[in-house]
């Protein structure tokens, strides 16, 4: 009998020490954790429910994060945000992201923006922005606030209405400003360091000419010349090329824009809104550095009676 109680023993301390060898294999290739993520339905001190309460979330060690990277506490966490958390092994969470939703989002491009007031209009709407406001951007290392958002650029907008205006929650920069492209011809009234005076029709337009600008044909005052500008920031003209007209009547100055399909030798095809066009380029031509197939350009060209285009300015655009 005490043979068999032996050996009885044995069998059940072997069988003890491959369950815990087993449990313990479990653990080390199971590690235990996870996320959560859903609507916040209440907030109890550090606990957080979701699913009808039926799910809680233990924020007592966690770092709290709402909106685009704002460090904040759970008492900030409100009803109706969304919320993800990173549960670690002791099953409390250890990262909590809340995202409050708006009454309303817009998107589109800044119409404006009045830092004095602290508001930015898009699609007609004025939003206000307050210490609550969080800004994001596409840059993740760029740090932002209303300074930094300026006209054109493509934002997205969450706003609550309060009192009967809209407030924005957070604001979102979606991309750079595009740039803003436009020609006119006239008449060089004037030359300076920094600008030129164009007479052109009933105005006289200042643009501004830096180390990028390119000249072409050695303009001088009472020349004809096309102007091809773009707007800055601040509303000012910046000349990225001046050409001088040579003839009267003068050639035909054409702009395009479009991605560059092919070049070979003197010619270049370029894809303008879905259709083929082809410049011949020559030694007048001024063609930006570094520009080639893929790229897109605007082309400021000359075209002849029958057609044919001899680009004058071929610039890449960098955006």
């Amino acid at each position: 009998m005490s043979r068999k109680i032996a050996v009885l023993s044995l069998l059940l301390f072997s069988l003890s020490a491959y369950a815990r060898s087993r449990a313990l294999s479990q653990r080390e290739t199971h590690p235990q954790g996870g996320t959560v993520s859903g609507i916040v339905e209440s907030v109890q001190g550090n606990l957080i429910r979701l699913a009808d309460g039926l799910v809680v979330v233990d924020a007592s060690d966690a770092k709290i994060v709402i909106g685009r990277g704002r460090e904040a506490t759970v008492g900030q966490i409100e009803p109706g945000m969304l919320l993800f958390a990173t549960i670690d092994t002791s099953g409390k969470a250890s990262m909590i992201t809340a995202t409050r939703f708006g009454d309303a989002t817009l998107f589109g491009a800044v119409d404006s923006v009045d830092v004095a007031a602290q508001t930015l209009t898009l699609l007609g709407y004025t939003a206000s922005v307050d210490d609550e406001t969080s800004f994001g951007s596409y840059r993740k290392d760029q740090d932002l606030d209303l300074s930094d958002i300026v006209r054109n650029q493509l934002v997205q907008v969450q706003v609550d209405a309060v009192n009967g205006r809209l407030i924005a929650r957070e604001v979102l920069v979606l991309a750079p400003v595009p740039p803003q492209i436009s020609g006119l011809r006239g008449t060089v009234k004037s030359i300076g360091t920094d600008s030129w005076e164009i007479e052109s029709g009933q105005e006289t337009v200042s643009v501004v000419v830096n180390a990028q600008t390119k000249i072409v044909g050695s303009p001088k005052v009472g020349d004809t010349v096309e102007v091809l500008y773009s707007v800055d920031s601040a509303n000012n003209k910046v000349a990225i090329s001046i050409v001088k007209i040579v003839r009267l009547p003068p050639v035909k100055v054409v702009q395009f824009h479009g991605k560059v399909k092919s070049v070979t030798g003197a010619t270049w095809v370029v894809t303008v809104d879905g259709e083929d066009k082809t410049f011949t380029v020559n030694d007048h031509t001024k063609i930006t550095t570094d520009t080639g197939v893929g790229d897109f350009v605007q082309v400021l060209a000359s075209q002849a009676d029958d057609g044919a285009l001899t680009a004058l300015v071929v610039m890449k655009l960098r955006f």
